[in-house]
């Protein structure tokens, strides 16, 4: 630790590396670049060193994937770790070691360490550009400060601040927190007025107005932070910064003695929409009755009308159908009383896109056409595009083109418009509606596009719900891994079970059941509650078909039928045969042969009728090998053979294992040739430190204890059997256990 050396240690230093030619000995010695200045004799001793023996290596910083893996490792799910910490290796390690909230005490320490050994001047220079998130004008800090030239070089050179042209910074975020937290409340408030009054002073169109109102905030400045913090979170949302409209909203709210009943109201109904998108659906229901009262007290009954229609929607949203039916029956009973606006076009398309979900297409299109009808006559857009998305979607129940192309033209007047929400809303249903009928490629491209535009804008009420039918895409394809990695995104990103993480839910259940995980159980329970509420064969369609499937994996033929029978019956009174073509498959597999063949698609209606070899072909042309080796599995010796390689390849265990022994009661008592392929391959991949480390697991031996078998870290087990899990296709000890049983690797 070079920096910390003092000048007898660099004469010993220098003393060796000028004579260390004379010997066979490596020096090696490392120091902080950021922790040394320009004019550190340090400088001076390295330029000394013989050139020709000197090889400098410098040690980045940890990259984001590198932060990624760090943290998997440790099992911590940790919202911005490489933002916070700009990579540095002390600060994620201590970030990921403590069980605390906040910035841990070794980091602020050492922070504050440093800082305090600075002149009091730079301290100061330091304090207050530690109040400026993001970076320090130079100018600002003149101005407040008058420091000398060589106070901010000082700052810069001991490796506190860095220059981004005529900013100072932070090098990590978590420093710049540590320092905030240090400075006592009275000089806090005293700093920010100081802030705040020399950006006003600039007369700058430049400086944003949600800059004006965090220093107007921090400096307890009441007045100036109402002035600008409503119409701070207005633009914050035009420009699709959701979850910074959402805290401006809630400053703005702070200050709500001083504001009128009806300014109330309307900051509430912001904040229950910015929730919304967001995907904090319960505090967007609290908002929004708390902005119905105001309204239904002050007697604007169009407007508490409005809070109720959006009542419906939130209400939906947590899976709520009752609720839901029921806010959007008062809204449009409040709402007909009224003279005709808006607000009763909008109540007509929420009724129209209740019955869409529920693919009830009658009333769908009736109530859509009346909001169609109406926001054309009163030329209000957005509920238009709102209008023509529900009346498209229930179209394509019947007629995809059509209806796809009517949400198409909703999708293009919503761009222009740029309508965040809108938009959102016509990729989630241009996407959802070709993954549900198997056009892979229109869905993969609808998806794409999707999660661009609302990850971009803090949309994470549609990208949870876009990850996860990305989810079940990749699943239905083939591609477990992918679908694995989509699902957990969308369960990371959602807060709650509500209805937008369900799609992904169900598919890491469904794929957990064909890999024959036990954590497949939990996760469609999780599914159920929120699933049979809604009341939506789209929800409980797919929920029942994987339960039926586990069912049928674990042996219980009797439960198979009692599992689909909640889809199936309501399937029945729906028009979608996708949907109802899984469930009348198990139904059928469990001797309940009554099943309407005629509205079944075509692979499914070649499988009940044993035409295996059809059913094969058609499910290959769609892109669904499971499906694929599903139905070779019922055909003759070579396409079992095949289907089985399917199912190992996959990694669906239970599939393989039930095929298998049809093969051996058939009398093919040994090992498949295809079969000895994957084993060839999977040893092939296998280091043999790995293999060994398998081994070990094998015997029961915890990462510490076959550390130390070994004599390596801990942290290497873990390495090693991640690495491990991944080449298997596995997610955790008994399953690696289970495949290389299965492939018989130990």
């Amino acid at each position: 630790d070079l920096h910390w050396a003092d000048e007898a240690t660099l004469d010993v230093v220098k003393f060796l590396g000028r004579r260390i030619q004379l010997t066979k000995a490596l020096l090696i010695l490392s120091y902080r670049d950021d922790e040394v200045s320009s004019r550190n004799p340090l400088h001076f001793l390295l330029g000394d060193f013989p050139p020709h023996l000197s090889v400098r290596i410098p040690v980045s910083r940890l990259s984001e994937n590198a932060v990624q893996l760090l943290a998997q490792q440790a099992g911590r799910r940790l919202e911005d770790l490489y933002a916070t910490t700009g990579g540095n290796p002390f600060f994620v390690s201590e970030i990921m070691a403590a069980d605390v909230e906040g910035i841990p005490t070794s980091i602020r320490d050492a922070v504050l360490a440093r800082v305090g050994r600075l002149s009091p001047a730079a301290k100061n220079v330091v304090e207050l550009a530690s109040l400026i998130p993001g970076a320090a004008e130079i100018w600002l800090i003149q101005d407040i400060l008058l420091p000398d030239s060589s106070v901010l070089d000082e700052c810069v050179e001991r490796g506190i601040l860095h220059s981004e042209g005529n900013e100072l910074a932070f090098r990590h975020e978590l420093a710049r927190q540590s320092v905030e937290d240090s400075i006592p409340i009275g000089r806090i408030r005293d700093l920010h007025t100081k802030i705040l009054r020399a950006l006003l002073s600039t007369n700058s169109g430049a400086v944003s107005q949600a800059r004006l109102v965090h220093h107007a905030a921090r400096a307890g400045d009441e007045e100036a932070t109402l002035r600008y913090a409503p119409a701070a979170a207005r633009q914050a949302s035009i420009l699709g910064a959701h979850r910074e409209a959402v805290s401006l909203y809630k400053t703005s709210l702070s200050f709500a003695r001083q504001l009128s009943a009806e300014a109330q109201a309307e900051l509430l109904e912001g904040l229950s929409f910015e929730n919304y998108l967001i995907d904090h659906v319960e505090e967007a229901i609290q908002a929004r009755e708390q902005a119905t009262l105001i309204w239904e007290r002050l007697e604007r009954y169009e407007r508490s009308g409005d809070c109720k229609r959006w009542l419906s929607r939130l209400h939906w949203s947590v899976g709520n159908k009752k609720e839901a039916e029921k806010y959007a029956d008062l809204a449009i009973e409040v709402l007909l009383k009224q003279t005709p606006g808006p607000e009763l076009a909008m109540a007509f398309s929420n009724k129209s896109q209740l019955h869409m979900l529920a693919w009830e297409e009658e009333p769908a299109l009736e109530w859509g056409k009346r909001a169609i009808e109406l926001a054309e006559e009163l030329g209000t857009v957005e509920i238009l595009v709102h209008a023509m998305t529900n009346v498209g979607s229930a179209e394509t129940l019947s007629n995809p083109e059509l209806g796809t192309e009517k949400i198409e033209r909703a999708l293009q007047i919503a761009r222009e418009k740029e309508m965040h929400e809108p938009v959102a809303r016509c990729y989630a249903n241009l996407a959802s509606n070709s993954i549900r009928i198997r056009r892979y490629p229109d869905g993969q491209h609808w998806m794409e596009e999707g999660l661009a535009y609302t990850t971009a804008r803090d949309l994470d009420y549609y990208s949870v719900y876009l990850f996860g039918w990305q989810a079940k895409m990749c699943f239905e394809t083939g591609q477990w891994a992918e679908a694995e990695k989509h699902a957990l995104e969308a369960l990371h990103l959602s807060r709650n079970v509500t209805i937008t993480p369900i799609p992904a839910l169900i598919a890491l259940g469904h794929l957990k059941v064909r890999q024959g995980d036990s954590g497949a159980r939990d996760l469609l329970d999780q599914a159920h509650s929120v699933a049979i509420s809604s009341g939506e064969l789209q929800r409980i369609g797919p929920l029942a078909a994987a339960r039926a499937e586990a069912a049928w994996w674990q042996g219980d033929r009797g439960k198979v039928a009692a599992e689909a029978a909640p889809g199936y019956e309501l399937a029945l009174h729906r028009n979608d045969s996708w949907t109802l073509g899984p469930l009348a498959y198990w139904m059928w597999l469990a001797e309940q042969r009554d099943v309407p063949i005629d509205r079944l698609p075509q692979p499914y209606v070649y499988m009940i009728q044993g035409e295996w070899r059809a059913a094969a072909r058609e499910w290959e042309r769609i892109g669904c090998p499971f499906e694929r080796a599903m139905a070779l599995a019922d055909g003759d010796e070579p396409a079992k053979r095949e289907a089985l390689t399917i199912f190992e390849q996959l990694g669906a265990r239970p599939a393989a294992n039930d095929l298998m022994k049809k093969l051996q009661a058939q009398g093919v008592m040994n090992i498949p040739r295809e079969i000895r392929a994957v084993r060839q391959d999977v040893l092939g991949s296998l280091t043999p430190r790995e293999l060994e480390v398998l081994r070990l697991i094998a015997e029961g031996l915890s990462n510490p204890a076959i550390a130390e078998r070994l004599t390596i870290s801990v942290g290497t087990v873990k390495a090693h059997t991640a690495s491990i899990y991944s080449k298997l296709g596995v997610n955790n000890r008994v399953q690696a256990l289970s495949r290389a049983h299965d492939l018989h690797l130990l």
